[in-house]
């Protein structure tokens, strides 16, 4: 996959996961709680991940 795609794909899966957070943040269920938890780690290994793997990232 070119540089250019995959920054391309990233920006749009960070995308997808900033909304996905928004929506969590409005739930108030304790295991919902739990899964945004998870979420946020997983979404914080991901961005550190691609970030030293793309080239074109733009934070």
């Amino acid at each position: 996959m070119s540089s250019i795609c995959r920054g391309e794909w990233c920006r749009l899966l960070e995308a997808e996961l900033d909304e996905f957070e928004r929506e969590m943040n409005f739930s108030e269920r304790r295991e919902d709680i739990r899964e945004l938890s998870c979420l946020r780690h997983v979404s914080e290994q991901f961005r550190q991940g691609y970030k030293n793997l793309s080239p074109i990232y733009m934070a």
